[in-house]
């Protein structure tokens, strides 16, 4: 009871009531553990007394809120599922007291004992049962409809009990309007149908069954006959009642002969059907009751085949006479097929979608279309294209390509089927279009993917030329649509079908009779057609300019002539030159340009004669071919002033011919109207450049066109004005129609009027489109009236047409296919009939010319405007058309101004705004949306011309205009209109408008419980908010309260009493405005959103949770959208992610297939038995995705990552187009690479997974819901069960896919992308060592993607599987085998990675794979995978393209592919060239000699072919600058020059050129010198050189750039050749300034080549200077040189400069070992080119380097550098100590390091600096020095890191010549020491070292022939001799003894005799002997020898 106490003693009951709803939703949804049952329990019993208490307390209207009580039956639902397994009998317990509730019997509580609570008391039992509204009954109701769709199955004993209540209270509400309650009546008509959907249809028995004929035959009388209204989805769940009638057995065995007929007959003339059809929303409910009904009859009743039901749905569409029932039909049809494709996976296989269309195509049977406009047969052809395009993606790759293929049979091959295919013989045209639109969407699915066959590609090429030429003009058109995608499939074919047609004509244009103007027409349109994709690659420029002869050569003789044939030809030739303007080349069109313009003179500027209509006519037509051959021209240049001034005179000139013709009819009024609005669409295009003198009266027609009254009064016959929606007041039939007109804009598109009053195809329901004549597609302004849009629903594309009067007809304007390349405009992709494109025209232009003109002009133009749009002198619908394209006009007008920020008059902009407001049309929201924003935009521009004081006045004094009209008016309408007008200036003027007074009325207007007023108070609001871009936390908080009392109250919004709220809503729902407004707080307040108050928060969660849980996608989208947003700030304390994630499960998994939701609930917390239990929506899906793909950026993958794998990958393959879905791949899979292992497997998985395994998930899920509907499909063994594996598991240990079939796997772009993220993964600096340790282990697989991927005939696919393959060899090729370290890694794979490569070269490879593919032949010689003889298949291919250079002709031969463009053969010569030059180069940098070997063979051919290939890129290259210096004509995006084409081809390659020459002139001059003269070669080589240096000026602060191109300079340097020019002053300067910009910025790696550059610099200067005379010519230049490498030291070393600091000391000691390379080679460079200076300047550069190293010395920190200045100093040392001025610096040098040698720095530096100087003769120590020395190399010696160094040291004192008495006497010092130690005790440390040192000093005495000889080898025996017996050193020892024999052996035993004592003499002979006798080495006279010693 605490719930119910609780809300007693509240304030605010119904707040309370929804935030406790609301908190408790999220609780049970968060928990899962077992406690949450008992919660969930508790909260049952809760809700179950609150429904009790409901029954009795006398304020239950408090809590009357219908909105609450859905989420209320949630909560109650959710709490069911959590108890059901513990508790099952509460479900049955629940839902009889619904039913008990419903029926009126008692259910209220016992009186609580104590309690003084009288509302508690049980109240007495009524005698008699009202049957009217009461909360409790509504709730009980909304609660029991939610059972039913859960748990229907367990209730159905509960049914007859529930009906009769059902029927007693429709029947009772019904009765009186007094009692009509709108919510209440739908809710029980919607319990009654979930009843029967979930209960079983069987118990809508006879008695039942009349009850509901007697209530909807009440219902639609009222309706027709009264005018009545009724709630929409009232009327729409009776139709979806009847549904279940239709399925009883007694109706069907009624009907059992007429079933079919019977069920039209109620579809078509009885009420359901227009009834039903007739609105929008009932539209839906009725065509998914059809398709149910019919789905039924087909798989369960199995009384319909597949045949019958199609035929049931031609007959509906045929008998259709509006677009409702059309739109309704196809909707069903898609329904259906959703239905069938869910329970039966095989229902779209192999080509049965093509039988269903072929089936449907009898709605295009002669019986049906004989009386019908072509306008609305091209609107049911639209119907079929919008449903192939729901389809089709749903239906997999290989059941279109069978599609496909059976569309193209020929009738002798499959007789039986002939009618399928595309039949030339054919009588009726539109099957043949039917047929061919279908052709081209699979053509855009399947790409050239199915062109593996040529005999297939060559029969649907000779198919589609026959009909591309057919006698039938429409049948010709759609072919050529459909003929160019094709060929841009398979562009190979282009050139064969371009010069098979100009030969056609060629050999017609001979002909003077009996010329065949169809087939001669349908080449041109071809030949034209194809120009714009006749890539240079395929097409060559001698065949465009064939063309372009043939035709200027007739048009030059024959341009005015009108003689049967030569007119005719002479079209066929426009049609040519019109094509031939969209040919991408600057140069071509530069070179036509003055014949044309001399046409277009000869044409349009003279005035005709002519003496009869066809003339005339003739001329005109000749003329529009002309014009639209300027617009395209006009369409590819960029327009300067002058030749906008010649045109301008030109369309004046054709205008003045137009208006003087005099002779009238039909045929010439549609040739000037055509011409009329080519002039227009010229002017287009040239506005931009006349607009300031633009003639006003050509403004004047133009108004006129779009808003003259006295035009275009058609009146219409629709039959829709007889049928009326059921929420609006219709009359009976035959009525007068003024009554039934509405003035809106909705009821005039929704007229059958193919012109529609005049209104602009540029208007539609969703928007406002511009015309693409500017060859861009510019996206729709949305500018709808209903909120929110519903495009995100599946059949938004197909309601469209419903309010899509105009249709665009290509047949109208067949030269649209060649002037606008992508389409007429956003909502038309040809153009619409002449009369509307000429509103059309006239409006843009309006609207680009207009803000141009003076304040004067501009004022006399709007007065006219306003005598047109205020007249009464009009009809109804045609002043809304007027008022719709003004509105549209102005708008745009507004909007150029905005962009543009041109100020408008304020007399100019009074009068605008005047007119605007008194316009009218208030009730239509649509202009009322246009004229608020037409408000705002026209305040902005009035305010540009005014000072920023008057800004205010004027911004303050609008607004309360709008605010007084708000307060005064109450008319709701209008009220509206200044509402949003007020938003519309905040909106455009938010920095000068005061927000809280706009804020305040608005939120007053909100509370208005007027539905128009409310609903469009709250877009205003949204609006403002959208604008406002801080708000604070008050403003914020007082927003959401307001909101939140204003959702749960039912005195506003959908749900009430009112029927008019109710239908009202349905189009402009509230709830979602309120949802926009919480999704634009959340984005505003951003994390200010946690400081609201509590109350503020509870609303929030409020508004938020319940848009979540609305049932309306578009609500629950908002939800989602503000959970973004609340993720994205981290506010997780306003958030429960589980709820929000289990939304987008639902979401997700209910878009799989296409169809409509049965389900009234959200089934987000409840099960549902429906098939579709929501209504399909994949924009929503892919807005999910965007979602996903933010939470990952957040790393919050963990919410969902795991859970969505499955149904990712799903749509993945279905959608693989989706940018959201691949972005969110890519995305995925940065998330995972660090955090699991199985990425890769899982992308190879999908690579080769079937269909059917990727989307048997999802028939899983659905398997009992089939089963449970008694839907019979095919065997459970037929297919893999639920235990097949899903594409998300773990790969098995043998990581092996197993393919069910291989034949239908996913759609070629999904593999795509797989392709697109593994070079993703492998490219990315973060994930590219992952990638790298995860892939050695899969190499085989990746390979196997390649080699897939590369057989397939796809450019894209071929190209990705190249580089997979490229990445592969980068990165893996050094890497060896673990099992075989000899080898790569790779080599075991080397005949698979061939067999990758070697597709790229089959038939149909286009010429820039076969660049990339030799690219990787290269890569795959170089990478030394395998030895040059296991490849010779590789380099076989290399050569044989080598040696094609040798052939003569136009075609070049690649594999099976010829080349036959001089582009295309010169492309692939150069990469066969850049690859051997990759390859010369890698064997000779790489020392590659077997590699070197096989390829000097070909230098001699390869050279001059590099050479030459040089030549022209530097000819093409400063050609080409000259070129645009001089002119540039053409626009950036539509043209390309060749030139420029031509610099593409050479700027990928010509650097591997320059450094493979560079090579072979290191290696072999003479080849070189073959090729060009002596005196050539160094010019050719500085060019190179100059070149290089200029590529890297241009893009200096590129890294990859300069690191590309820095090898190759220092290649060139290299080369060994002199070049004196570089040292010329201003060449050296250039090059000196450009090494220390690359120096100052540049990175390490960079400055390590840019030392190797300048030493080559340094080099070339000494090896050309070898006088003394010469080198100090120019030696400030090499200081300059040196400068540079001393720059780089300084930048590692800052304290070699005077003021340093301990900062940089420290960072000194922490360098990179990158940085410590850098330094030891630039240390080393700098002294290697010293030593070749002049002694004078070497000093001084020598004692540079000491004071650098000095300084390094004494910094105390520098311990990690000074082994890499050793080298340096040695070498110095060496160089300077000969001579005593070098003494004197090397002196300095000590003196000044001396302290940190013996006291800072490691020993090792130290020992290793004294030894050194030592070594090289330094005689600066003293006697002190001496000792310390002495001591120190001791200490050396004596530990085991440092002695190797000692010991070399002495080794080298003692060997070096230079060394002196300080040498002589430290090593005497040490020897005395170790035998001093010898003598005292035993040692062992560094005995060997000493013991290898005195025989070195013994032989060099041995060799002086020294008295010393005798003591060394006394010092050597006493020193072995103190070693113990068990000395590790007693093997070297004895070694030495016998060395010392070897090398003296008579002073050896005057030694043993004379030195040593007896026991000592013994010791040693005693080890001679052991060591003979081991060793056995020594020869015999030897041993004789020894012995004597004895």
């Amino acid at each position: 009871m605490d719930f119910i106490q609780l809300l007693e003693k509240s304030g605010s009951k119904r707040h309370d009531f929804f935030t406790w709803l609301i908190k408790n939703i999220e609780q049970l949804n968060e928990s899962e553990d077992e406690k949450s049952v008992q919660e969930a329990l508790q909260i049952h019993e809760n809700l179950n007394n609150f429904i009790r208490y409901l029954t009795t307390t006398n304020d239950s209207s408090e809590y009357g809120s219908h909105y609450i009580y859905i989420r209320y039956s949630q909560l109650y639902t959710s709490c069911l599922i959590k108890i059901q397994e513990e508790y099952s009998g509460k479900i049955f317990d629940s839902a009889e007291l619904m039913t008990n509730i419903l029926s009126e019997q008692d259910v209220s509580l016992e009186e609580v004992e104590g309690s003084n609570d009288k509302k508690k008391k049980k109240k007495k039992t009524a005698s008699k049962t009202t049957n009217l509204y009461t909360p409790a009954k509504d709730l009980a109701c909304t609660i029991g409809t939610q059972l039913f769709e859960s748990f229907g199955n367990q209730l159905t004993s509960l049914t007859p009990l529930l009906l009769s209540a059902i029927f007693k209270n429709l029947k009772k509400v019904l009765e009186k309007r007094k009692y009509h309650h709108a919510t209440y009546m739908t809710t029980l008509i919607q319990l009654l149908n979930a009843i029967l959907r979930n209960a079983g249809e069987s118990i809508l028995d006879s008695t039942y069954a009349t009850k509901l004929s007697k209530l909807s035959k009440s219902v639609f009388d009222a309706i027709y006959l009264e005018g009545e209204e009724f709630p929409v989805n009232f009327i729409s769940s009776i139709i979806e009642v009847w549904q279940f009638y239709f399925l009883q057995d007694s109706y069907i065995k009624e009907h059992q002969q007429d079933l079919s007929d019977a069920l039209l007959k109620r579809f078509s003339e009885g009420e359901l059907g227009i009834f039903g059809f007739s609105n929008d929303e009932t539209r839906l409910f009725t065509a998914k009751s059809v398709a149910e009904i019919l789905f039924q009859y087909y798989t369960v009743k199995r009384v319909f085949s597949l045949e019958e039901v199609m035929d049931f749905y031609c007959r509906l569409f045929s008998k259709a006479l509006t677009r409702d029932v059309k739109t309704g039909c196809f909707e069903s049809i898609i329904h259906f097929i959703g239905l069938c494709s869910i329970t039966d996976r095989n229902f779209l296989t192999e080509t049965k979608y093509l039988d269903i269309i072929r089936s449907l195509g009898d709605i295009f049977d002669s019986k049906n279309t004989k009386d019908l406009p072509v306008s609305s047969l091209i609107q049911n052809l639209q119907f079929f294209r919008h449903m192939h395009t729901i389809i089709l993606p749903t239906i997999g790759e290989a059941t279109e390509m069978k599609i496909l293929f059976k569309l193209f049979t020929s009738p002798h091959e499959k007789s039986n089927d002939s009618d399928q295919s595309l039949s030339l013989e054919s009588d009726n045209q539109w099957l043949t279009l039917l047929k061919l639109e279908l052709t081209k969407l699979l053509f855009e699915n399947l790409s050239s993917s199915f062109g593996s066959d040529e005999d297939i590609v060559n029969q649907i090429r000779a198919k589609l030329l026959a009909l591309a030429t057919s006698d039938n003009y429409t049948i010709r058109l759609y072919a050529n649509t459909v003929f160019k995608p094709f060929l841009k499939m398979f562009p190979e074919y282009i050139t064969e079908v371009i010069e098979h047609s100009l030969d056609v004509l060629s050999t017609n244009f001979k002909k003077k009779e009996k010329f065949a103007f169809s087939s001669n027409h349908g080449h041109a349109l071809l030949i034209a057609n194809l120009i714009d994709v006749a890539d240079d690659d395929y097409v060559s420029y001698e065949l465009i300019m064939k063309i372009t002869v043939f035709a200027t050569s007739f048009v030059k003789n024959n341009t005015t002539s009108t003689s049967a044939h030569l007119y005719y030809k002479g079209l066929i030739c426009w049609i040519l030159l019109i094509g031939l303007m969209n040919y991408k080349d600057e140069q071509y069109l530069i070179m036509q340009t003055s014949q044309l313009f001399l046409f277009w003179k000869v044409l349009l500027t003279h005035t005709f004669s002519y003496h009869n209509e066809d003339e005339l006519y003739k001329n005109l037509e000749i003329r529009n071919h002309a014009l639209t051959c300027l617009l395209t021209y006009l369409n590819n240049i960029q327009i300067s002033f002058d030749t906008a001034k010649q045109i301008s005179y030109l369309l004046t000139k054709c205008s003045n011919f137009n208006h003087s013709v005099a002779l009238k009819s039909k045929n010439v009024d549609t040739a000037l109207l055509m011409n009329e609005n080519r002039i227009l669409q010229v002017y287009l295009k040239i506005q931009m450049h006349i607009k300031q003198d633009f003639n006003s009266s050509l403004l004047i027609l133009l108004m006129k066109n779009f808003s003259d009254p006295n035009l275009h009064t058609k009146t219409s016959h629709s039959v829709l004005a007889t049928i009326a929606k059921p929420h609006r007041k219709s009359g009976a039939a035959g009525a007068n129609e003024g009554k039934n007109i509405e003035k809106t804009l909705d009821y005039l598109l929704r007229q059958d009027d193919d012109f529609a009053y005049g209104l602009s195809s540029k208007i539609s329901k969703t928007g406002i489109s511009r015309i693409n004549i500017n060859g861009t597609k510019v996206p729709i302004s949305k500018m709808s009236g209903n909120w929110p849009n519903s495009d995100i629903y599946w059949y938004s594309i197909l309601e469209e047409e419903v309010v899509k009067p105009i249709q665009s007809i290509l047949s109208l304007d067949s030269l649209v296919l060649l002037y606008a390349s992508h389409r007429y405009s956003y909502n038309q992709q040809y153009a619409p009939k002449i009369t509307t494109s000429l509103i059309d025209s006239s409006m843009e232009l309006f609207s680009s010319v207009f803000p141009y003109l003076n304040s004067k002009i501009q004022y006399s133009v709007i007065e006219n405007l306003n005598l047109s749009m205020f007249t009464k002198m009009t009809t109804p619908l045609r002043s809304v058309a007027i008022a719709a394209n003004v509105c549209v006009a102005l708008l745009n007008t507004f909007k150029v101004m905005q962009k543009e920020e041109i100020a408008l008059e304020a007399s100019v902009g009074n009068l605008l705004l005047e007119s605007i407001r008194k316009m009218g049309f208030f009730n239509d929201t649509y202009l009322t949306t246009l004229k608020s924003e037409c408000v705002g935009l026209l305040t902005y521009s009035i305010s540009l011309g005014l000072t920023e004081e008057e800004k205010v006045d004027f911004i303050t004094e609008q607004t309360n205009i709008y605010i007084k009209n708000v307060v005064d008016i109450e008319e709701p309408y209008s009220r509206i209109f200044h509402a949003l007008s007020m938003a519309s200036v905040f909106k455009y003027n938010s920095k000068i408008t005061h927000f809280g007074s706009i804020f305040d009325v608005i939120l007053a207007l909100i509370k208005d419980p007027h539905p128009i007023v409310h609903s469009w108070s709250l877009k205003a609001m949204h609006v403002l908010l959208e604008k406002h871009l801080v708000i604070d936390v008050t403003t914020a908080s007082t927003l959401l309260l307001t909101l939140d009392g204003i959702i749960s109250n039912q005195d506003f919004g959908l749900y009430g009493s009112s029927t008019l709220r109710y239908n009202y809503n349905k189009d402009f729902n509230s709830y979602a405005a309120i949802g926009h407004i919480v999704k634009t707080l959340t984005e505003t307040a951003g994390p200010n959103m946690e400081d609201l108050n509590t109350s503020a928060v509870e609303s929030f969660k409020n508004i938020t949770i319940s848009q979540l849980t609305s049932s309306d996608i578009n609500c629950q989208m908002l939800a989602l959208s503000i959970y973004e947003n609340l993720a994205t700030f981290k506010m997780n304390n306003l958030i429960v992610h589980s709820l929000f994630i289990q939304l987008t499960e639902n979401m997700l998994k209910a878009a799989v297939i296409t169809g409509f939701g049965s389900s009234y609930f959200n089934s987000i917390f409840s099960p549902s038995n429906e098939l579709f239990p929501q209504t399909s929506s994949v924009k929503s899906t892919f807005h999910i995705f965007k979602l996903f793909t933010q939470l990952l950026r957040l790393e919050r993958g963990d919410l969902f990552v795991d859970r969505f794998n499955t149904y990712s990958w799903i749509y993945l393959g279905i959608y693989p187009t989706s940018v959201a879905i691949t972005d969110y791949f890519f995305q995925w899979l940065a998330y995972n690479m660090d955090k699991e292992s199985q990425w890769f497997d899982n992308l190879y998985k999908f690579f080769n997974v079937s269909r059917d395994n990727l989307l048997q998930p999802f028939y899983n899920d659905k398997k009992l819901l089939r089963a449970s509907k008694n839907i019979q499909t095919k065997k459970e063994s037929e297919i893999k069960g639920e235990e097949e594996e899903s594409i998300t598991h773990n790969v098995g240990a043998s990581n092996e896919v197993t393919l069910h079939n291989q034949s239908d796997g996913v759609n070629w772009l999904a593999k795509e992308t797989i392709l697109r993220l593994i070079i993703y993964a492998s490219t990315e600096t973060n994930a590219k060592q992952n990638f790298f340790n995860l892939s050695k282990q899969r190499i085989p697989k990746l390979i196997q993607i390649s080699v897939k991927a590369s057989t397939l005939r796809l450019k894209s696919m071929k190209a990705l599987g190249l580089g997979v393959l490229t990445i592969l060899l980068k990165q893996y090729s050094c890497v060896l085998d673990s099992d075989d370290s000899d080898y790569s890694v790779l080599e075991q794979q080397e005949a698979q990675i061939t067999g990758a490569l070697m597709p790229a070269f089959d038939r149909g490879t286009s010429p820039d794979v076969i660049v990339s593919a030799v690219t990787v032949a290269a890569e795959i010689l170089v990478s030394n995978i395998a030895p040059p003889n296991r490849l010779r298949r590789i380099s076989q291919l290399l050569i044989t393209l080598l040696n094609s250079f040798s052939d003569v002709g136009s075609i070049m031969r690649v594999g099976n592919i010829k080349i036959t463009t001089h582009k295309a053969k010169r492309k692939i010569e150069l990469s066969v060239l850049n690859a051997w030059a990759t390859i010369v180069h890698t064997s000779v940098s790489s020392t590659r000699i077997e590699l070197l070997e096989e390829t000097k063979q070909y230098w001699k051919l390869l050279v001059p072919l590099w050479i030459i290939s040089l030549r022209e890129y530097m000819i093409v290259k400063y050609e080409n600058i000259g070129e645009v210096k001089q002119k540039k004509l053409l626009t950036e995006d539509r043209m390309i020059s060749l030139n420029e084409l031509h610099i593409e081809l050479y700027e990928t390659v010509w650097l591997n050129f320059v450094q493979a020459l560079s090579c072979v002139l290191a290696l072999d001059k003479t080849i070189m010198l073959e090729s060009l003269e002596k005196d050539e070669l160094e010019g050719f080589i500085f060019i190179l050189l100059a070149q290089c240096l200029e590529a890297i000026i241009k893009n200096i602060d590129d890294h990859q750039n300069r690191i590309k191109i820095l090898p190759a300079l220092h290649d060139v340097l290299s080369c060994g050749l002199p070049m004196p020019s570089l040292f010329n002053d201003d060449i050296n300067t250039e090059i000196v300034t450009i090494l220390d910009r690359l120096i100052s910025t540049g990175t390490t790696e960079e400055k390590l080549l840019l030392v190797k550059i300048i030493d080559d610099l340094i080099k070339g200067y000494t090896s050309e200077r070898l006088t003394q005379e010469a080198f100090l010519q120019d030696i400030d230049k090499l200081y300059e040189l040196l400068r540079l490498l001393m720059n780089i030291i300084s930048d590692l070393l800052p304290i070699i400069s005077y003021n340093k600091d301990d900062n940089e000391i420290s960072d000194i000691a922490n360098l990179s070992h990158g940085d410590l390379m850098l330094l030891k080679q630039t240390f080393t460079i700098f002294e290697l080119n010293i030593r070749y200076f002049d002694d004078l300047f070497k000093y001084d550069l020598y004692a540079c380097l000491l004071y650098i190293s000095g300084k390094i010395y004494q910094s105390g920190s520098c311990d990690n550098i000074i082994p890499i200045i050793l080298p340096t100093l040695k070498a110095v040392c060496e160089d300077i100590l000969i001579s005593d001025s070098g003494h004197v610096l090397i002196h300095i040098f000590y003196r000044s390091i001396r302290n940190n040698i013996f006291s800072v720095i490691k020993k090792e530096n130290a020992l290793a600096t004294i030894l050194i100087l030592l070594a090289n003769g330094y005689m600066g120590f003293d006697a002190t020095d001496i000792i310390t020395i002495t001591k120190l190399l001791l200490s050396g010696l004596s530990e085991e890191g440092t002695k190797l160094i000692v010991f070399q040291g002495l080794k080298n004192i003692i060997e070096n010549k230079n060394s002196n008495a300080f040498g002589q006497s430290i090593m005497f010092n040490i020897i005395k020491a170790f035998y001093n130690d010898s003598l005292t005790y035993n040692f062992e440390t560094g005995v060997k070292e000493i013991l290898e040192l005195l025989l070195i000093i013994a032989k060099m005495n041995v060799d002086l022939k020294s008295t010393r000889v005798k003591s060394l080898y006394a010092i050597v025996m006493i020193i072995i001799l103190s070693l113990p017996t068990t000395s590790n050193c007693r093997d070297f020892a004895n070694k030495i003894l016998l060395s010392l024999v070897t090398l003296d052996s008579p002073t050896f035993k005057i030694t043993l005799e004379e030195v040593l004592t007896t026991s000592q003499k013994e010791n040693i002979e005693n080890m001679i002997k052991e060591n003979i006798s081991v060793n056995n080495t020594e020869p015999a006279n030897k041993e004789l020898e020894l012995r004597s010693f004895a």
